[in-house]
């Protein structure tokens, strides 16, 4: 646009003809012709301002991303913990009626929902897989990498108190720097009473 402006002005300056019509075409077209007139004036950001913005970005990216991956988990873990809670009662409930504790989910009144059986008759869930253990207790891992997850025991065992749930953590695992038991509301650290390389955790 400044070009065409210089142009024009060119034109008419030659075409006039006088001190006095040079000088009226220069204040005519003369500030339109000039680079820095607003009205050819160029939009835009300077490195610095777009260095600044990117700046702001990564701060709250740095500040924002583990506030959500810590929301994320504890959302995990409590769709899991809120499953074995509602699985509870109906181990229970066989409990009751003969005696022993269940070893496969067929003779079970409630089983997890949406989730497939595996060859050693766990059931996958979306996150947690859930099976009985030993005989003695429900319990579910995490389908990822199994350094966590929950337990519970319809009775009292050796180090353990009866219809108490617990969060498990493998040592030195992700699970346990980031502390997943504890946004899971997970108090009370304690030695697993059967592995050496566990630490429980009761929850309420």
């Amino acid at each position: 646009m400044d070009k065409i402006y210089q142009k024009m002005y060119q034109r008419k300056k030659n075409r006039s003809k006088g001190v006095l019509g040079v000088f009226a075409y220069k204040a005519v077209w003369g500030p339109l012709c000039s680079t820095s007139s607003p009205a050819v004036k160029r939009a835009g950001f300077t490195l610095i301002e777009l260095l600044v913005v990117v700046l702001i970005i990564g701060i709250l990216a740095a500040v924002a991303l583990p506030q959500y991956e810590k929301a994320v988990i504890k959302a995990r873990g409590m769709e899991g913990l809120t499953t074995m809670r509602s699985l509870a009662p109906a181990v229970e409930e066989y409990m009751l009626a003969n005696g022993t504790m269940p070893d496969n989910w067929d003779s079970v009144s409630l089983r997890p929902a949406s989730g497939t059986k595996d060859s050693q008759g766990f059931i996958s869930g979306k996150y947690f897989r859930y099976g009985f253990q030993y005989g003695i207790r429900l319990q579910c891992w995490d389908n990822k990498t199994s350094t966590w997850g929950f337990i519970w025991y319809p009775g009292e065992n050796p180090g353990v108190d009866g219809k108490q749930f617990y969060c498990f953590v493998y040592r030195g695992s992700e699970a346990d720097k980031k502390n997943y038991c504890a946004l899971v509301g997970g108090t009370d650290k304690m030695d697993s009473p059967t592995s050496s390389v566990h630490d429980w955790y009761v929850l309420d």
